[in-house]
């Protein structure tokens, strides 16, 4: 008994650390990416667009700020109070909202319905688009993504998209492995890749049970 006992403690040990390492993953790299394109734009800028470079630090501060708070979060333990309150498509516009003036244009509609009540199928889907717009800019180097989300009457279905250089050979980083982890977490379905020569595709599929709907 005291074997499992502390089989089962370094078990919940180890999963706390990756729990860690994959949020921290995750709020650095958005937070971190959205911030050096505004830096590089602002160098670029600063001497014939005085305002607007203004306008770009504003912003960049404002991404740090929102940074320190979920890593804070993420240590703590607990998830973000906004995806406990807010409906998931009022927080992908967040998103949007703080990507947009950064040279990367997002499309995103919503289909049927949002009656999400479960804290988790939210947070997962805001990781999920959070971690495609990071990679979008990072190594995609798009210019537009498109975001669809779509809300049926037992399953939640999410597309995106976005039309940069593409990977026909992917090697799976911390952060495409911390969504598939997700994904898994609420016995959804994940596949990823480009098709063509261009772009690349994330389509994750949820079964939802009574309790996750309004």
């Amino acid at each position: 008994m005291q074997y499992e006992l502390k089989y089962k403690e370094k078990l919940a040990i180890v999963n706390e650390r990756n729990r860690i390492s994959r949020e921290l993953h995750d709020t650095l790299g958005h937070t971190l990416t959205l911030l050096i394109t505004l830096i590089k734009s602002s160098r670029i800028n600063i001497k014939k667009d005085t305002e607007g470079t203004e306008k770009k630090l504003v912003q960049a501060a404002s991404i740090a700020s929102e940074g320190l708070k979920q890593i804070r979060t993420t240590i703590s333990g607990w998830l973000p109070d906004k995806l406990n309150s807010s409906p998931i498509t009022t927080e992908i516009n967040k998103l949007i909202e703080f990507a947009k003036d950064i040279g990367i244009e997002i499309d995103f509609s919503v289909y049927g319905e949002e009656r999400i009540v479960a804290t988790g199928y939210s947070d997962v889907l805001y990781k999920i688009c959070r971690e495609a717009i990071t990679n979008s800019l990072r190594h995609g180097k798009a210019k537009k993504v498109t975001i669809v989300l779509k809300f049926f009457q037992e399953k939640i279905q999410l597309f995106i998209t976005d039309d940069g250089i593409g990977c026909n050979n992917i090697k799976k980083g911390f952060g495409l492995i911390g969504i598939e982890e997700r994904v898994n977490d609420m016995n959804g379905t994940l596949t990823y890749g480009t098709t063509g020569d261009r772009g690349f595709n994330i389509h994750a599929k949820f079964p939802i049970s009574k309790e996750g709907f309004r």
